[in-house]
């Protein structure tokens, strides 16, 4: 199983010509109200892959939604607990070129307790998988949390890496960053030089650098690959990033190769590029052959 501790977001949604600069006011042709979050937007995704997943995660009294949103899609939905500050949400902007810039409030997200997330662990093990990101408190105390029972630990450091500790990366079974997070970790702009940095911090983990259009850029130790994405006219790129993750995960949990899982996750993604919204642009596309 894979179980996500991840965040739980409702979306405001705004359509603009160009995205607002400072003291800038905007006219927005169009609204739309939504569930996201990184952490539900890869819960789906892993999902609609295929997978057997679980959500856990915090939501305020205004995030029922968000619960039914997942176990609609088919993730396990026990683990998520209604506490008593407001659900976490996001404002978006996308342009006509599909690019977005988004505000995000961190609210409920941020409310994990140590023995909540204890108990949400509570009967996993060696044949489990953890995923995490930035959008909940304290990831880094969650990957230890995973790593003491065994699982398979995930993190994707988004929206922002900021600075993930060594012993965080050197626990980790696979690390997944778009080029801005790798440039924050890495101290290096260079998305090849990025990924050489920190196969060599974290040997072990399988680490991909997602490159949006161009695809993604994948290492192990000395192993390298490049993985081109199909040129599709991109509408909105706001789940492509946790659609990628959620495929990629949970292609290999199902014992997908590497090469075949970024191929299916590559696919997905561009799929989402060409769909409005976040959880409802992620597709549901056929497995590979294992």
């Amino acid at each position: 199983m894979i179980l996500n501790i991840g965040s739980l977001n409702i979306d405001h949604v705004y359509q603009v010509d160009t995205l607002v600069r400072p003291g800038e006011t905007v006219t927005s042709s169009r609204y739309t109200k939504g569930a996201g979050g990184k952490g539900l937007n890869q819960s789906i995704a892993a999902a609609r892959a295929g997978a057997e997943v679980a959500h856990a995660g915090c939501i305020g009294e205004d995030g029922e939604s968000l619960r039914q949103t997942l176990q609609h899609a088919g993730v396990d939905v026990t683990r998520i607990d209604q506490v008593t500050s407001p659900t976490g949400h996001a404002i978006i902007q996308i342009d006509r070129e599909g690019r977005n810039c988004i505000v995000v409030y961190s609210g409920a997200n941020h409310g994990l307790q140590p023995e909540t997330v204890t108990g949400w662990l509570d009967g996993l093990g060696p044949k489990d998988t953890l995923l995490l990101q930035h959008e909940v408190n304290e990831p880094e105390r969650w990957v230890r949390l995973g790593r003491e029972k065994g699982m398979r630990v995930l993190l994707n450091p988004a929206p922002a890496a900021g600075c993930v500790p060594r012993s965080t990366l050197e626990a980790l079974d696979a690390l997944i960053v778009n080029e801005v997070e790798a440039a924050e970790l890495s101290r290096t702009s260079m998305p090849h030089e990025a990924l050489d940095r920190l196969t060599a911090w974290a040997p072990k983990a399988d680490i991909i650098v997602t490159l949006g259009a161009a695809g993604c850029i994948w290492g192990r130790g000395n192993q390298r690959s490049t993985h081109y994405a199909p040129k599709v006219k991109a509408i909105d790129t706001t789940a492509a990033g946790d659609t990628f993750v959620g495929y990629w995960v949970a292609a290999t949990a199902m014992g997908h190769t590497n090469a075949a899982a970024i191929e299916w996750a590559i696919q997905a993604a561009a799929l989402c590029v060409q769909r409005v919204g976040a959880a409802a642009a992620i597709p549901a596309i056929p497995a590979p052959t294992p």
